[in-house]
């Protein structure tokens, strides 16, 4: 398992990358200059709606789903680290000294919580550590372009390449907000 190369390694980070991403060159860079044990990415989900991948319980409890999604409040918070209970690991950056301390299994296969990602992030968090969203680093999936194809994104995916110009950051960022003024 590469938690435990990285361990045994003495590495000082553990980068996850899941293989359906885009991201940009500076990325780990970016995500280690925060100087925390485990940042993720601002990222969304592979389809439609394409949700913000970021989640905190609260006033939910871990009991439950963690359906209380980060996008309307990603606006107040601007470009400044997060700190959230839950995300995709479709991109994350782990100090492995902090992973050494986590209790094994790290990923268990009973998905005693929705997804193998969630589950992760519970372990790390039950153990006093915080997670923390980095809003300046974003990366996308690459299904999103595949089914660019098709009739259903299709139009979505014509108006995010009219804003090529823009950061990808700002792109994520405009077209939640459009979603959000859609659903008023």
């Amino acid at each position: 398992m590469i938690i435990l190369t990285a361990i045994e390694g003495a590495y000082d980070w553990l980068l996850f990358i899941d293989d359906d991403h885009t991201f940009a060159p500076d990325s780990f860079d970016k995500l280690v200059s925060n100087d925390k044990d485990f940042v993720v990415p601002l990222m969304t989900g592979r389809s439609w709606p394409y949700n913000l991948m970021a989640f905190t319980y609260e006033p939910l409890d871990k009991e439950r789903a963690p359906h209380h999604m980060l996008a309307n409040r990603i606006y107040e918070w601007g470009n400044k680290l997060m700190p959230i209970d839950t995300a995709g690991l479709g991109m994350a950056l782990c100090r492995v000294d902090a992973l050494a301390k986590l209790p094994r299994p790290y990923f268990d296969g009973k998905l005693d919580a929705p997804g193998e990602d969630t589950h992760f992030w519970n372990l790390v968090t039950s153990q006093g550590n915080q997670l923390w969203l980095d809003p300046t680093v974003a990366i996308g999936h690459l299904e999103r372009f595949r089914r660019s194809v098709g009739v259903v994104d299709f139009a979505d995916n014509i108006e995010a390449n009219k804003m090529a110009d823009e950061s990808r950051i700002e792109r994520e960022r405009a077209y939640l907000e459009r979603k959000l003024v859609e659903k008023k």
